[in-house]
């Protein structure tokens, strides 16, 4: 997938931002926030919001939360499509 802005622009002309979000993680599989927002030029904070109301629903999972770096902060948590 080496053309992300054409790929990105195409989910945004004809899907919600949610069913983007959706796709997005279909395609690149099992995948961090960070990667998600990157692919859809989108900040991390709008694309959580999106992933998490996704779980909600029950059409992704959490698949793994680990702190990637040592000390204070957010972990880290990837997504995947649920089962």
């Amino acid at each position: 997938m080496s053309n992300f802005p054409a790929l990105r622009d195409a989910l945004f002309s004809n899907l919600t931002r949610h069913e983007a979000v959706y796709v997005a993680v279909s395609l690149l599989g099992e995948a961090r926030t960070s990667d998600i927002a990157k692919l859809l030029d989108e900040d991390k904070a709008n694309t959580t919001k999106r992933l998490e109301a996704l779980v909600e629903d029950g059409r992704l999972t959490i698949v793994e939360t680990a702190n990637r770096k040592p000390g204070p902060g957010r972990p880290s948590r990837v997504w995947a499509i649920a089962d």
